[in-house]
C-alpha cells in the first residue's frame, strides 16, 4: 500500500513539474516577445494598434512558413532574387514542425500597454482619432503580430514578427515578416521577408 502511495505521489509530482516547466516556457516566450517589441519601438510618441494580427485576420494569410522561407532576404540585400537562408537548415524536424504549428495557430492578443513604450491604441481609440482627424491631416499607426519565439538547432533563439502600418489617407504600405536572433542579450535583425505589397 505504501509503495502505491509513493508511486502515485511520484507520478503526481512529475506531472506538476512538467506542467510548471511548460508554463514557465510560455511565460518566458511572452516576456521575450515584449522584450523584442520594446527594443524595436523606443519612441513614446509612436502609435501601435492594441490588437495584434492573428492567423484569421486578413494580414494573417501572409504569415506562413513558406513565405518566410521563400521571401527572406539579408537586411542589406532586400532586392536579391533568392532567399538569404533556408530555414530548414536552421531547425531540426521537430523544431520546424513546432514553428509551423505556432504560425498556423497564431492568435490575436491585446497588447499590454504597460509593457510597451509606444502609445497603444484600442480599435475604439483609432476610430475616435479617425473621426476627429482634420482635412489634410495624416494619421498612422503600427500593426504587428505578437512575436513567435523559436529555438534553432544549435540553441539560438529566433523571434519572428509580422509588421505593417495603417496610414490615413495614404493607404497601406505592405507587410513584412522580420526575423530577429538573440545574441549577447540583444535582439539583432537576421533577415526580412517582404510578403505583401
Amino acid at each position: 500500500m505504501i509503495i502505491r502511495i509513493l508511486g502515485f505521489l511520484l507520478a503526481y509530482l512529475t506531472c506538476l513539474s512538467v506542467a510548471a516547466q511548460h508554463t514557465e516556457k510560455q511565460y518566458s516566450e511572452v516576456d521575450m516577445g515584449y522584450n523584442l517589441m520594446r527594443a524595436l519601438s523606443t519612441d513614446p510618441r509612436g502609435l501601435i494598434r492594441q490588437r495584434t494580427v492573428g492567423k484569421t485576420d486578413f494580414d494573417g494569410q501572409f504569415i506562413t512558413y513558406e513565405n518566410l522561407n521563400e521571401y527572406n532576404r539579408h537586411t542589406s540585400k532586400i532586392f536579391d532574387n533568392k532567399p538569404y537562408v533556408d530555414f530548414d537548415t536552421l531547425l531540426i524536424i521537430g523544431q520546424k514542425e513546432e514553428l509551423i504549428r505556432k504560425i498556423e495557430n497564431l492568435t490575436a492578443v491585446n497588447l499590454d500597454a504597460e509593457r510597451l513604450i509606444p502609445t497603444v491604441l484600442s480599435d475604439e481609440e483609432i476610430e475616435k482619432r479617425l473621426k476627429n482627424k482634420k482635412m489634410g491631416e495624416s494619421f498612422g499607426y503600427g500593426i504587428v503580430s505578437f512575436p513567435i519565439i523559436q529555438e534553432g538547432k544549435t540553441g539560438e533563439i529566433y523571434a519572428i514578427i509580422y509588421k505593417t502600418s495603417a496610414i490615413y489617407p495614404a493607404g497601406d504600405p505592405g507587410g513584412n515578416i522580420y526575423v530577429y536572433i538573440k545574441g549577447n542579450d540583444q535582439w539583432e535583425l537576421f533577415c526580412v521577408a517582404n510578403v505583401f505589397v
